[in-house]
């Protein structure tokens, strides 16, 4: 799960136990708010693409 690091709607210890709890995973986090795919759409892209390969 990938989260930003400054997301003030949902802050990053909240993701990480939410994302913990419920699906078992951990939260990669990188600069950025709530809208990582509109901030730094370049940076998510390659994280997302580097998961696959």
């Amino acid at each position: 799960m990938v989260a930003g690091r400054d997301d003030r709607l949902f802050p990053l210890e909240f993701q990480r136990r939410v994302a913990a709890q419920r699906l078992g995973l951990d939260v990669d986090e990188l600069p950025g708010g709530h809208l990582l795919a509109l901030s730094r759409p370049a940076e998510l892209a390659d994280r997302l693409d580097g998961y696959l390969r």
